[in-house]
């Protein structure tokens, strides 16, 4: 007999247990959209912040309009400079011409939306003007539209020094004739371009330039010298043991006297004294190359404030050792070429405080650096570099390379950037932008402890060599299907030797203008896989061991080759002992092939299957 006062207490439990489910939902959901509103995008403490933000910058807005009406007021400049006042804002807002504006890459796109909303507007068409007061009082840097002039500020004070003007340095020629000449700033100039500009002092103490005829040092003295100081002294004395002085400073400019002595160990100590800041010039190329017995530098009074070019600065001082490039101003530097190529005495250089925000020639620049283990580079601004080419090569010590905060936008070159780095086994290339890059030739040749890298971000649409871009690499893995490779026209010897390799998918290529594929894949012995779907050859003309030694491969497929213009597949499959099956489509056209020698020597198959 049926219990029908049980069945209905079931029932009710079973419609409150649904209730209360129900209700927990209904509260979890609650809960999120609360928490949404108070932190979400339109949340309240985010429109708190908005509040805030937008009752400041209006304030200050207000302010700005209210200064156009005192003559004596200044009508550029940043917050502080105008209003006389502490702002948060300071570093993204700006007066131009009496109108508040903000600067584009100093926001936030939040803050970028909350500023155009109030009609505060982005600062456009302007370059910047940079004072270099070397010591003297500080000068603000200047935005001016393009087309206007500079406003002339006061000049700056120096202890002990009388102001002689601006200058600037201009670059005159290109290439191996490229040189650097100093001009004195014309303040009716319209501005055209960014300008960074230096107070020159008529009692400085500039050194001289090295050139053919001259330099700091005495070529009889170069390679014993085994130590370098630049010292600040009130008081020039050259001590009785001096074994030679002589002067070094620019024609006209306060003294600076270099003298030798001896180190004690049938070598030489080089001092050079000034009672003023030693400033160097504006060409500091090669000024400590090639001395192949320095082991130190102290650079405690060398101001290097404005130089542009350091070219080749301290390379091939192979036992340097210590030297304080930590005291070096790069603010105007452009050119870091080979700045401390083949220093494989180095086991650390500090480069925290390198400005590299103007430099544009980075190529070789660590090369050779073999005592090297760590290679710090997370402050370098690489925003202006275009070349690149073996900045890192060589540094056989190094096992990390963190290059994650590196902006690539302009680089064109890359070829050899981590050739022979036989040690390093992480490296971080997530934020490279390679779109204008065009060579990568052995960029990453004999990374032999590399075992896998990530790509997936290179844009290679402008590459037209990819030459030994991974040969002798310990990559196991590789995927580049990502690749575009239309402008490519050499991947000679591309993955050769790469003895780990066990698979490659270098599926969706489109290799139009490709000519050079020779060994290619050659003794990649543990190569299993490799994916060549729309691998395009029509325009190759030699497939000489492409695949000779690749004695693990059972099965290629090679349907999409067009072989019309091949007149040479000399050894191409040859030692490829394990080969079962090669698949070949129609475009497979060898009657031009007039050399064929060795094509199946010790391969598993004799000939080709068409599907």
């Amino acid at each position: 007999m049926l219990n029908v006062k049980n069945v209905n207490i079931n029932k009710k439990n079973g419609i409150t247990l649904i209730s209360l489910v129900i209700t927990i939902i209904i509260l979890i959901i609650l809960a999120g959209v609360s928490i949404y509103l108070i932190l979400g995008e339109n949340g309240i403490i985010t429109k708190a912040s908005y509040a805030k933000f937008v009752t400041e910058v209006m304030s200050i807005h207000e302010q700005v309009e209210l200064s156009k009406l005192d003559k004596d007021s200044i009508n550029y400049g940043t917050i502080n400079d105008v209003l006389k006042i502490s702002s948060d804002y300071n570093d993204i807002l700006y007066v131009d011409y009496g109108e508040l504006v903000y600067i584009p890459e100093k926001v936030t796109n939040t803050e970028k939306e909350w500023l155009e909303q109030i009609g505060i507007k982005p600062i456009s068409d302007y370059f910047t003007v940079d004072f270099e007061t070397l010591g003297g009082t500080q000068i603000p840097s200047q935005k001016v539209k393009a087309g206007k002039k500079v406003v002339k500020p006061d000049n700056p004070y120096k202890e002990g020094y009388e102001f002689d003007g601006w200058y600037y340095t201009k670059e005159v020629g290109s290439g191996d004739n490229l040189s650097y000449q100093e001009v004195k700033f014309d303040f009716d100039t319209e501005i055209l371009s960014n300008y960074s500009l230096y107070a020159k002092y008529a009692e400085e103490a500039v050194i001289i330039n090295r050139n053919n005829n001259t330099a700091f040092w005495k070529e009889e003295y170069r390679t014993k010298i085994s130590k370098i100081y630049f010292k600040k002294e009130e008081n020039i004395n050259v001590p009785e043991n001096a074994i030679e002085q002589w002067n070094v400073n620019q024609s006209g400019t306060s003294e600076i006297i270099a003298y030798i002595v001896d180190d004690g160990n049938s070598g030489f100590e080089l001092n050079v004294i000034s009672k003023y800041e030693i400033i160097a010039p504006a060409y500091l190329a090669r000024f400590f190359n090639d001395f192949t017995n320095l082991e130190s530098i102290d650079l405690s009074n060398f101001n290097t404030s404005r130089v542009v070019n350091m070219f080749y600065l301290f390379a091939d001082s192979s036992n340097l050792k210590n030297v304080n490039v930590e005291l070096l101003k790069t603010n105007n530097t452009k050119n870091m070429n080979s700045m401390f190529l083949n220093c494989s005495g180095l086991h650390e250089i500090n480069l925290s405080n390198f400005d590299t925000s103007k430099v544009e020639y980075m190529n070789s620049m660590f090369q050779g650096c073999t005592g090297l283990e760590k290679l710090q580079l997370s402050s370098f601004n690489t925003g202006n570099v275009i070349n690149m080419i073996g900045m890192i090569r060589e540094c056989s010590n190094i096992q990390t390379l963190d290059l994650s905060n590196f902006n690539t936008d302009n680089v064109t070159d890359m070829q050899f950037m981590f050739y022979g780095n036989t040690n390093l086994k992480n490296i971080n290339l997530t934020s490279f932008n390679t779109s204008n890059v065009t060579n990568m030739r052995s960029m990453f040749n004999s990374c032999s402890n590399l075992e896998k890298i990530d790509l997936t971000n290179f844009v290679t649409s402008n590459v037209t060599n990819m030459q030994d871009m991974f040969s002798k690499s310990g990559l196991k893995e590789l995927d580049i299907s990502n690749f575009n490779t239309e402008k490519v026209t050499s991947m000679f010897r591309m993955f050769e030797s790469c003895e780990y390799l066990e698979r490659i998918n270098f599926s969706n290529c489109n290799n139009s203008n490709l000519v050079t594929i020779e060994k290619m894949f050659y003794n990649c012995f543990n190569l299993k896989e490799v994916i060549l779907q729309n691998f395009t050859t029509n325009m190759v003309n030699s497939m000489t061991n492409m695949f000779s030694g690749c004695s693990s491969i059972q099965q290629l497929d090679l349907t999409s080759f067009d072989t019309s213009n091949v007149t040479t597949m000399v050894s191409m499959f040859y030692n490829c002992e394990n080969m079962q099956k090669i698949l070949v489509g129609e475009k497979w056209n060898i009657e031009n092939v007039t050399s064929k020698a060795n094509m199946f020597l010790n391969c598993g198959v004799k000939d080709v299957s068409y599907e």
